[in-house]
């Protein structure tokens, strides 16, 4: 059976060779995307030929916009209680936007979706100094999230504008802004003449808030559920995945759910239910497409991971409820 549902695959060092691009394809790949918080232009060049190559599918560059990452000269494990120094002008460890007049005191900031919190303590010489509260190791792009903090950083770095006009000379089909925050961002984009289609991806409150005008303004939407479920409470992520997903049905709109889907396929050959669960939840609540990250760029099992998803998407597409009014209701087989 041919699935509805298409499967866009994060390629990296586990799916850079051709022979696994081509199982992946074979697998049910329907989509590749390349993160550009990671590697170069030349790596990616390198990636798009060997895709083509194998298959006729969209190609999708993920663009940093306004997301903050950290820049760290090379690997640091950090303690709990310790007091880690960053900047802003490629220091040692630095951000990757400058937001030093918009930080307070005693602001929070969460490194690696969350894994690692600090709080600022102290401001001086443009450099914040923040107090560890998690063991962790940090390394070079992982991400940085100031939540419930509106900070004025630009929608476009000059890096993102050279991968721009990279994607334009190579015809990539699509361009994913990270950390969309309203129509504004899509529209400094469209600016660029980019011809192929613009997704935006929801990972902060004010994406969430700014949806609507978002949605209208896009070719499609990802619901960033990594960074989201940082950026705003984590019991709230399921209900605004449904209703996002819900609106791009009804406005014709692509919609892509995105992060941690099989995450625990990076390290294991099999996902645990409650990830089958969730990607099958994606698929009934009407997702045109459903996203592997980790698990095909860097984990242990990227063709696996992808037959896995085909399995679910095969079996759950069959009680799939439309979103498009006066719809026939699922039905669900129970044997």
């Amino acid at each position: 059976m041919l699935k509805k549902t298409k499967i866009i695959c994060t390629m990296g060092p586990a799916s850079h060779s051709k022979q696994v691009i081509e199982k992946m394809f074979r697998a049910g790949m329907n989509g590749a995307r390349i993160n550009t918080a990671y590697g170069n232009l030349t790596q990616y060049q390198s990636t798009i030929e060997a895709v083509r190559e194998i298959a006729d599918i969209p190609l999708i560059i993920d663009i940093k916009g306004p997301e903050i990452r950290l820049k760290v000269s090379k690997q640091r494990t950090l303690s709990k209680g310790e007091v880690l120094e960053a900047g802003f002008n490629g220091e040692e460890v630095s951000f990757n936007h400058d937001f030093y007049d918009e930080i307070s005191l005693d602001d929070v900031i969460l490194i690696d979706n969350g894994k690692i919190r600090t709080h600022v303590v102290e401001k001086k010489n443009r450099k914040l100094r923040l107090l560890v509260h998690d063991d962790g190791v940090i390394e070079d792009g992982k991400g940085v999230n100031v939540p419930n903090k509106h900070l004025s950083v630009l929608t476009l770095s000059d890096r993102d504008l050279e991968i721009v006009n990279f994607a334009k000379k190579l015809d990539v089909e699509y361009i994913a802004l990270s950390f969309t925050r309203n129509a504004k961002d899509v529209e400094n984009l469209s600016r660029h003449k980019f011809e192929g289609g613009i997704i935006a991806k929801i990972e902060n409150s004010e994406g969430v808030q700014n949806v609507a005008e978002i949605i209208e303004a896009a070719n499609g939407i990802m619901v960033g559920r990594g960074d989201l479920g940082v950026e705003i409470e984590p019991e709230k992520v399921p209900l605004v995945q449904k209703s996002i997903i819900k609106m791009c049905n009804q406005r014709g709109k692509l919609v892509v759910t995105a992060t941690e889907m099989l995450e625990s396929m990076g390290h294991q050959p099999n996902p645990t239910r409650a990830e089958v669960s969730d990607v099958a939840n994606a698929i009934l609540d009407g997702s045109d497409a459903i996203m592997l990250s980790g698990e095909t760029a860097v984990g242990q099992y990227p063709v696996e991971a992808v037959k896995m998803m085909t399995r679910i998407a095969n079996e759950n597409e069959k009680a799939a409820k439309s979103n498009v009014e006066g719809a026939p209701s699922p039905t669900y087989p129970i044997q």
